[in-house]
């Protein structure tokens, strides 16, 4: 993509976690970019360093001494890893808003719903305290929360799940950001809640001009939001794309497993679970992570990692493997 086009860039972005005198690589040389008015999904299963990644890039991991970040991630041209804490503090507040997957812990529970939302509205400077509340109507309405004079005064546990979902999405908007972190926001919901809540994240995004990182574990969830796709996988990223060259066209073995591993409606009961479990950290494959699960590994898969193999095309659709595949699947949403 053209630089003017990026809001976010992230080179060779790693992550380890330091324990009992050990270093270890929890997010491996990540290279990433998020166009401007665009969202760009992270898909994996649990456990392979999504929300650590997404965390790194608001600087939210918690203690400095623990963790280890290296690389470089540019938001509109700022290097963010290098910003003093009370710098990186504005633009958490006002250029980047995150969604959390709890939204039942990530809320205060004594709090009322709306003036935390108008805590949220102050922290970017309001005339008066009456046009906060102004806003925080506005912002509940654009959420489709019903009655929210009513609801501004209902607690967190008062709500349901979804509801609570959509107060975080109010939240976040409060500072009309450039760019918004949605860390798994639809993993406890039912699915006909998961479709609201996908539905409202893709139409507040578009009618406020936003890019956003959409992180999950359900590909159908990706199929229904995003624009671009990376699939990680052990801490990298082994495949990227559009979303419809991802989801029709896999190139790489662990995606299309995620694939056939999906439930489909035009094929009841046909499951084909990924065998194996995702590696530990501290015990890596030495060459390609995929290989002991992977149907198709080969033996120079188990002698030294692939490196990124691009695709020439128009998409620019890059896939971490040796035997890179073309085989076409119809898209899961």
């Amino acid at each position: 993509m053209p630089p003017s086009a990026s809001l976010l860039d992230i080179k060779y972005l790693s992550v380890a976690v330091r324990l009992q005198g050990r270093q270890i690589d929890i997010v491996d040389r990540v290279n990433l970019g998020l166009a401007r008015d665009r969202t760009l999904a992270i898909v994996g299963e649990s456990g392979s360093g999504k929300s650590m990644l997404a965390m790194s890039i608001v600087r939210l991991l918690g203690d400095a001494k623990r963790f280890a970040v290296s690389g470089k991630i540019h938001f509109d041209g700022k290097e963010l890893l290098g910003l003093p804490e009370a710098r990186m503090r504005e633009i958490r507040g006002r250029d980047i808003s995150v969604i959390f997957q709890d939204s039942l812990n990530a809320l205060n529970p004594v709090v009322p719903i709306g003036r935390q939302i108008e805590e949220a509205i102050s922290r970017i400077g309001t005339s008066s305290r009456e046009a906060g509340r102004r806003e925080m109507l506005r912002l509940l309405d654009e959420v489709k929360i019903p009655s929210p004079e009513r609801r501004a005064l209902s607690y967190p546990h008062e709500l349901s799940g979804g509801m609570r979902q959509r107060v975080m999405i109010a939240m976040a908007l409060a500072s009309k950001p450039r760019l918004i972190i949605a860390d798994e926001p639809t993993t406890s919901l039912d699915v006909t809640i998961q479709s609201q809540i996908l539905s409202l994240l893709r139409d507040v995004r578009r009618e406020n001009g936003m890019s956003m990182i959409f992180i999950s574990h359900n590909l159908g969830a990706v199929a229904a939001i995003a624009d671009d796709v990376a699939v990680m996988y052990a801490g990298q990223i082994v495949e990227t794309g559009t979303a419809e060259d991802i989801l029709s066209v896999p190139r790489h073995p662990y995606t299309r497993d995620l694939l056939l591993a999906t439930p489909r409606i035009d094929r009841p009961g046909e499951l084909r679970p990924i065998p194996g479990v995702v590696p530990r950290f501290d015990s890596m494959p030495f060459a390609c992570r995929f290989a002991p699960r992977c149907r198709g590994a080969r033996e120079v898969c188990t002698q030294k990692p692939p490196a990124p193999a691009e695709f020439r095309s128009s998409t620019d659709q890059q896939a971490r493997c040796f035997f890179p595949a073309g085989e076409r699947h119809v898209a899961t949403a």
